[in-house]
């Protein structure tokens, strides 16, 4: 049996992480721990100042070769953006069978076949003036050019496959899903030790909710806070609300409400080891995204044990699965409702968490690999 030569862009995992670079490294993993006697793989490190860390230890085995490389990243895929050199040969050396692109930035390749993964599509319906630069900007521009070249697509969720295909004209058969999965090591039922640790590192109250959010505007924060103020309302003794993704300023949606400051703690930067404690320790999460690709939080906070509320929308609605309380649409009193349904209701609280506890167990890293590897062999 011939073994087939993979090349993968593994720069997106050198720290600091994104959650793409946190999938691409977990995905990476799960395929050389799988020890699959098909493939070797030449892995693409690439970046001026970073360099591997400890958790880049699996890569030193025989079946992967590590390539260093030190051009400046923002130059490298703006030259892919005009469709330039140079090619994925020119970086990883020649008899590359397939290249994949986990990151999403397609270069150009004289004769390896290329498969890139779509974390999402939500940079098509935001203000232009608002995606970044490499970021929605980029995969904007260059997605209707370079996907149709591409040999397979992968997807972390049917819906994201789904708008790929309608989006773009792929054809079905190219558009594959690839359910991520959750890094069990990370994020699980943390111990009340762990729990006190992440409190204390956060700076916490002992009772909190949790919401998870970024300053982009699907993230919905004015509805985020208009459910927390009107929860306040119903209830006077709703506990405080701690935001995890809020970097730099708070949002101007929070500086306008005055009435909310000393209720609204914004963890401006939690270690990954404080994670699972964090989520352990809330009384539920709180999602008010209007659009994921996947959604990651959900997942998270499932695993540790957090009840879930969130919207019935794009991929949220398919990998929350049973483990989430659904709200529809954005109506401020359902989503208040749901969310006191979790936050006042001892035996609600602690039917979903174990719903979510055991849905959160069918994500693992180990199946998507192995579907990525049968894949790379299609």
């Amino acid at each position: 049996m011939s073994t087939l030569t993979i090349g993968y862009d593994a720069s997106s995992t050198l720290a600091p992480r994104s959650g793409i670079g946190r999938s691409a490294l977990q995905l990476l993993r799960a395929m050389v721990e799988a020890d699959d006697e098909r493939f070797q793989f030449r892995v693409l490190l690439n970046s001026l100042r970073r360099s591997p860390g400890p958790e880049h230890d699996f890569l030193k085995t025989p079946r992967v070769k590590v390539l260093r490389k030190r051009r400046p990243g923002g130059m490298l895929v703006q030259a892919w953006r005009q469709g330039k050199g140079p090619a994925v040969e020119d970086l990883l050396g020649p008899n590359i069978d397939l290249f994949h692109a986990p990151a999403s930035y397609i270069p150009p390749a004289r004769s390896a076949r290329r498969v890139i993964t779509v974390h999402d599509l939500s940079f098509i319906d935001e203000p232009p003036e608002q995606l970044e630069k490499l970021g929605g900007a980029y995969f904007r521009e260059t997605f209707p050019k370079f996907l149709p070249q591409c040999d397979l697509i992968a997807t972390p969720s049917a819906f994201v496959r789904e708008q790929v295909i309608d989006r773009y004209g792929i054809s079905a058969d190219r558009v594959e899903v690839v359910p991520w999965g959750i890094d069990r090591e990370l994020f699980r039922p943390a111990s009340e030790p762990e729990v006190e640790r992440a409190r204390h590192a956060a700076i916490t109250p002992p009772d909190y909710i949790l919401a998870v959010s970024d300053h982009m505007p699907r993230k919905r924060i004015g509805l985020m806070l208009d459910v927390y103020a009107r929860l306040r309302e119903l209830e006077p003794g709703t506990p405080k609300l701690a935001v995890l993704g809020w970097r730099g300023r708070p949002p101007q949606e929070l500086r306008e409400r005055p009435e909310l400051h000393k209720n609204v703690l914004v963890l401006r930067s939690v270690p990954d080891e404080h994670l699972a404690g964090l989520y352990s320790g809330a009384i539920a999460t709180f999602i008010t995204s209007g659009h994921e690709g996947f959604g990651f939080p959900v997942l998270e906070a499932q695993a540790c044990g957090s009840p879930v509320v969130c919207g019935r929308n794009s991929a949220l609605a398919e990998i929350g699965g049973d483990g989430v309380a659904f709200v529809e649409g954005a109506d401020v009193d359902a989503w208040a409702e749901a969310l006191r349904t979790l936050v006042f209701d001892q035996e609600a609280h602690d039917a979903q968490r174990a719903v979510g506890l055991q849905h959160a167990a069918e994500f693992t890293w180990a199946a998507a690999g192995r579907k990525m590897l049968d894949l790379y062999a299609r």
